[in-house]
């Protein structure tokens, strides 16, 4: 991406202290966090991998959004939320 107003990181959100000094680097107004672990299956095989990237990460950046100031948090979910029931298109209106 060629934006002088955008600034992309590939880092691990598992990695506290890269997180940190991301955060240190930058005076963030919002965090658009769209990092994750996908796809229902594999979660049942790898469960600890999961947990460690999609809570403990997801954790990490919403310390890291207290610890530096950060207000505004965006979190991309997944359509995995609506489960296997529901109807597509998903509507903003459906109960996750």
């Amino acid at each position: 991406m060629r934006n002088p107003d955008l600034t992309v990181y590939e880092a691990d959100i598992q990695d506290l202290e890269a997180m940190r000094a991301i955060f240190a680097a930058h005076d963030f107004v919002a965090i658009a966090h769209l990092a994750a672990r996908a796809r229902v299956l594999p979660s049942l095989q790898y469960p600890n991998l999961y947990f460690d990237v999609n809570v403990t990460g997801t954790l990490n950046l919403l310390n890291c959004c207290k610890e530096f100031g950060v207000n505004q948090f965006v979190f991309g979910s997944s359509s995995s939320v609506y489960g296997l029931g529901a109807k597509a298109p998903f509507s903003e209106s459906y109960k996750a």
